[in-house]
């Protein structure tokens, strides 16, 4: 008598035990992804990382947007313009000049700025920059800046807008474009420029994208 009568308890424990973690209530979702995120951050502490890769991420995203939002035309010293470009670093002294350059080893990707300027806006990729500045003083005298390495399509494009922003006539540039294309061997450059303004198209040797272009912004003093 006394087997049977254990054997249905035993029976009745095991159902209680299944019944109560049936109804036991599950983590959210969010719940989840913090305890993921918590778990993460305490594996980069204790990797010596004090930021977490999403963290860091995130900054990276932040400083680029910024240097889009900010107007390159107001970056009037030296600061500003590393803030602008990192890696900008001294390169030379030239006269009175002191040289700070900023260049990408992949010709094909730039830095985004901003330019903006009498209600227009443009942004500008920088593959090279070269900062110059008067020996003792704070402002900058002139930036010459190079874009990426562009085909034709992507060269008119870019010319455009920089006419466009800086009151350029355009029609001798659509002209050129038309008349070039692609071909570079042999084929004439463009440049035009107004006041402390100038547009440069150059080239590249690249069959594929031949031109880059040289904008230089120069200051009154």
């Amino acid at each position: 008598m006394k087997k049977p009568f254990v054997l249905s308890l035993l029976v009745l424990v095991i159902i209680g035990i299944l019944f109560y973690l049936n109804k036991r209530p599950q983590p959210s979702t969010s719940e989840t992804m913090v305890a993921k995120e918590t778990n993460n951050a305490s594996t980069n502490l204790l990797n010596g990382n004090v930021v977490s890769s999403s963290n860091a991420t995130s900054s990276a995203s932040t400083v680029e947007s910024t240097n889009e939002m900010v107007n390159a035309f107001t970056a009037t010293n030296l600061e500003q313009w590393k803030a602008l470009l990192p890696g900008l670093n001294f390169s030379a002294n030239f006269g009175d000049l002191n040289s700070w350059v900023m260049e990408q080893t992949n010709f094909y990707i730039g830095i985004p700025i901003t330019l903006e300027r009498n209600g227009q806006e443009v942004s500008y990729k920088v593959r090279f920059a070269n900062i110059s500045i008067k020996n003792g003083a704070k402002s900058i005298m002139a930036a010459d800046l190079y874009s990426p390495n562009m085909n034709i399509d992507e060269t008119r494009s870019l010319g455009l807008k920089l006419c466009s922003l800086f009151g350029f006539d355009s029609t001798k540039f659509l002209a050129w474009c038309d008349k070039v294309g692609n071909h570079w061997m042999d084929a004439p450059l463009y440049g035009i420029g107004s006041g402390n303004y100038s547009l440069n198209v150059r080239h590249t040797f690249n069959n594929e994208k031949p031109w880059y272009i040289d904008l230089d912004i120069g200051t009154s003093q």
